[in-house]
């Protein structure tokens, strides 16, 4: 066992196993912080990036008065974060990606269930054009993205 401090508050420590070292939060503070408050707004890539940011903006939060001066520094940290905001173009969902990232056109669930999978077999335009003719067509999402793999097998 590794022990840690943890990156949202370093007063405390925790313990992790040798193959976890990438955890930079104590279980208590991924709980109690990123999974309960930013979690569905912000990946965690985007969190752990900007975590100094992420401390700010959380202290700022519990002192906000819609008309407070708190409230002008409260809106330009979140609008730094927050990057650019978009709809997924299978989910439709909203989702952030950093100012450096508007070429992302799937949210964190659909880039997993519809991009990587057919990431072996095509580029990055295909995938776009096959994504955009399965959303369009309105069948069945899972059985067209099998088919397009199945296709791409069968020229390889």
């Amino acid at each position: 066992m590794l022990t840690k401090k943890c990156l949202w508050d370093e007063s405390h420590s925790y313990e992790v196993k040798e193959n976890e070292e990438y955890k930079v939060l104590c279980p208590k503070c991924y709980h109690d912080i990123f999974t309960k408050t930013y979690s569905k707004t912000y990946s965690w890539y985007d969190f752990v990036k900007n975590i100094k940011l992420f401390k700010i903006l959380h202290q700022l939060n519990g002192m906000i008065d819609d008309n407070s001066e708190f409230k002008i520094q409260y809106d330009l940290i979140s609008k730094q974060i927050q990057g650019v905001e978009k709809m997924c173009l299978m989910c439709e969902d909203t989702f952030h990606t950093g100012k450096d990232e508007d070429f992302r056109y799937l949210c964190s669930d659909c880039y997993k269930k519809f991009y990587l999978p057919l990431k072996e077999y095509y580029s990055v335009k295909e995938i776009e054009s096959i994504l955009t003719n399965i959303k369009k067509e309105g069948g069945d999402m899972v059985a067209d993205l099998e088919k397009a793999i199945q296709k791409a097998k069968e020229k390889n």
